[in-house]
């Protein structure tokens, strides 16, 4: 095999003014499938990047080795080149989120002005690490905050990929063994004795069966299994069955087999969120489907987004869930910066509760992270977190070996692949709780480097930097730190972490 690198220039089609150059080595991208992961999440393209294209002459390229040094392509969803001026020196349009560079390890993250441009950017690192079975690709993550029960944004752009239907490529290099955005910033002023209080927004958020169709593939190890959905069959009924008992509302949110919309119970008027899949568009998915369902039916926990109904007709899948209008957690963060203790105390027992009472029977969830902690305002103005997104989570009966989740989340144990199983959960919930009371995450490549993220992670090492870590407890530093713990035989449990002294 040739060991010599290629830089290669692409662009997405119709963009003149993108540009994103890629080092090319066999040992990081080992087929054409993870380059187009990793392009899909790079360019945003709703659909993926399914084509490579001549610059020039529109000619499709179809392998890895077609690619010629110092050569320019268009990454477009279709054989169809958009004949442009790619490379066009000018400014490029206004997008709703900045692209921030995240700060070294080494030294203190510097401060910014969010202003009105939104989020600091941590979603730098959220791509989705892939597999290898079938490839599932993710609509790209709207920047906006209504949510339900899987809670995966679908209308807008940010990024964030999604092992299981996600669009965000993680390359499955390394031999894994393959959307946020996050800097510190003056935390927004908050009283230490209260929750933050969120107010409501109709805003589109994400939605976790709101995922699109096959660019990213999903490694599975021969070796894993996983358990099969019951055998309940959802009984079909008609459209207008489903319309009798709901009045649709407007759209919350929509992805490549999905439409997220708000509705209203008729008789009793209270509202839900209604996901409404096209069983036209996920042919080959219907098990992965049926699985996460499977899942949702069993949790009843007030920090678990609730699935009430599902409906199956001749042609559409509706599932009926909670509506949530508080945005998510990193809606929170971004707002915040960062959180008081008191504050970051009681959403850090919402998390762990929800992962206790999981865990209690064997599920794990696999992408915890703060889009898929969705803020829940109660009536008294105060704030708690529901779980939501399960389309990665499956039932434990043995050593998991897919490599899946979001790159700043992953566990140690998971890039190994030597199997792992609820711990994984644990490692993430380290890793949000840092982000919550200081602004930025513990490991972070500060040349956005994945595979030197991927060694920073598997190294364990983290340090809670000055001046950002002086005002927080050694209480809460310690239990930080039976969390993030390499040997996942020596991290602690979520019954654990709700006892510490913290």
């Amino acid at each position: 095999m040739k060991t010599t690198s290629k830089t290669v220039i692409f662009y997405k089609n119709g963009d003149v003014f993108s540009k994103y150059p890629v080092t090319i080595t066999p040992r990081k991208y080992r087929s054409f499938d993870i380059l187009l992961a990793e392009l899909s999440m790079k360019t945003e393209l709703p659909q993926g990047v399914r084509y490579l294209l001549d610059k020039e002459n529109g000619a499709q390229v179809k392998n890895i080795e077609d690619l010629q040094d110092g050569k320019e392509y268009v990454c477009a969803s279709n054989a169809r080149l958009k004949r442009l001026a790619y490379g066009k020196k000018g400014l490029p349009g206004w997008r709703s989120k900045q692209h921030i560079d995240l700060p070294p390890i080494t030294n203190p993250p510097p401060t910014r002005n969010l202003g009105s441009t939104g989020s600091s950017d941590i979603r730098t690192h959220y791509r989705r690490i892939e597999t290898k079975a079938p490839r599932r690709l993710e609509p790209l993550k709207p920047n906006t905050a209504s949510r339900t029960s899987d809670a995966k944004q679908v209308t807008s752009h940010q990024r964030v990929l999604k092992l299981h239907h996600g669009n965000e490529g993680i390359r499955h290099n390394r031999d894994i063994k393959h959307h946020p955005k996050h800097q510190d910033v003056s935390p927004k002023a908050s009283t230490d004795n209260a929750l933050p209080k969120i107010t409501d927004s109709n805003n589109n958020r994400d939605y976790s069966h709101t995922k699109a169709d096959n660019n990213n593939k999903d490694l599975k190890s021969p070796n894993e299994r996983k358990p099969q959905s019951p055998k309940y069959k959802r009984p079909l009924v008609t459209d207008k069955e489903v319309t009798d008992v709901y009045n649709f509302g407007q759209k919350l949110g929509d992805g490549n087999f999905a439409i997220v919309r708000q509705c209203k119970d008729k008789i009793t008027q209270k509202e839900f969120a209604i996901k409404i899949i096209d069983k036209r568009k996920i042919r080959g998915k219907e098990k992965m489907i049926d699985d996460e369902i499977a899942i949702m039916r069993r949790c009843r926990h007030p920090n678990i987004v609730r699935l009430f109904e599902d409906y199956d007709s001749a042609t559409e899948i509706y599932l009926v869930m909670e509506l949530i209008k508080g945005g998510d957690l990193f809606d929170a963060i971004s707002s915040s910066v960062k959180f008081t203790e008191h504050v970051a105390k009681s959403y850090f027992r919402d998390m762990c509760k929800a992962l206790a009472y999981l865990h209690k029977r064997k599920i794990v969830h696999r992408d915890l992270k703060p889009e898929n902690l969705l803020v829940h305002k109660r009536s008294d103005g105060q704030t708690h977190l529901k779980l939501a997104d399960f389309g990665l989570a499956m039932e434990v009966t043995a050593p998991i070996f897919t490599v899946c989740g979001t790159p700043t989340y992953v566990a140690p144990e998971i890039l190994e692949e030597n199997g792992y199983g609820l711990k994984v959960d644990m490692w993430a919930a380290g890793v949000i709780t840092y982000i919550m009371l200081c602004g930025f995450p513990p490991f972070r490549s500060p040349n956005r480097d994945q595979d030197e993220l991927f060694d920073l992670i598997q190294s364990g090492e983290f340090e809670f930097l000055s001046p950002y870590w002086d005002p927080v407890s050694d209480d809460a530093k310690d239990l930080i730190s039976t969390m993030l713990v390499v040997d996942p035989t020596k991290r602690a449990t979520a019954d654990q972490v709700l006892q510490h002294r913290w």
